[in-house]
């Protein structure tokens, strides 16, 4: 009977070396700002689709009244998907202001990744992140609460006309809520962390 003897194996723990730990957090940066870079060009992207879809909407609800329904489906997707990429850059942002940047300071003995806070501390961020809760606030869910508000009153919709125009306003109204707690969220927990913005 052979016996096996289990060899010890290296883990990640055991296998840093000095310097190597300043490699792994720089590579960890750069493909996370690589990762947040992507997400805002979608987010923009998703702003584009929105406007596209009023356009196309408004087009066809001259020959067809029923085509102002889709337009609230389009939107709220769209908004959600704007809605859940833009927590992805703001969380990524936060994770490299008080986590990453701190472990970087302390292997580099001074102060790194500078302009993850700098860009964020002037006068007007208040006022502009509530400028941008009105401008996502127009962009998604209104446009498709006034295309239900439209097809509601282009003449009798039927019975099933009207099921599908609540629950599509009722969609706009809960996007338009999650969009309204986020920004306040925001504000939250700036304030938590010692009132930076």
């Amino acid at each position: 009977m052979t016996t096996v003897t289990a060899t010890p194996t290296t883990t990640a723990a055991t296998a840093v070396v000095p310097g190597a730990e300043l490699s792994i957090l720089l590579a960890e940066y750069g493909a996370l700002k690589d990762e947040q870079q992507k997400r805002i060009d979608r987010r923009d992207h998703l702003v584009y689709g929105t406007l596209t879809a009023v356009a196309a909407t408004l087009a066809a609800a001259g020959k067809l009244p029923a085509a102002l329904l889709l337009l609230p489906v389009v939107t709220v997707v769209l908004g959600w998907t704007h809605l859940v990429t833009d927590l992805k850059v703001a969380t990524a942002g936060r994770y490299l202001r008080d986590d990453l940047s701190v472990r970087l300071s302390a292997l580099a003995g001074a102060p790194v990744l500078g302009w993850e806070t700098a860009h964020r501390a002037d006068d007007r961020r208040r006022q502009r992140r509530g400028l941008q809760l009105a401008v996502d606030l127009a962009t998604f869910p209104c446009p498709g609460l006034v295309s239900v508000g439209a097809y509601l009153s282009l003449g009798h919709p039927p019975v099933l006309g009207w099921l599908a125009a609540l629950l599509l306003g009722a969609a706009a109204l809960v996007l338009a809520g999650q969009q309204a707690l986020y920004a306040a969220d925001g504000r939250r927990l700036r304030l938590r962390i010692g009132g930076r913005r």
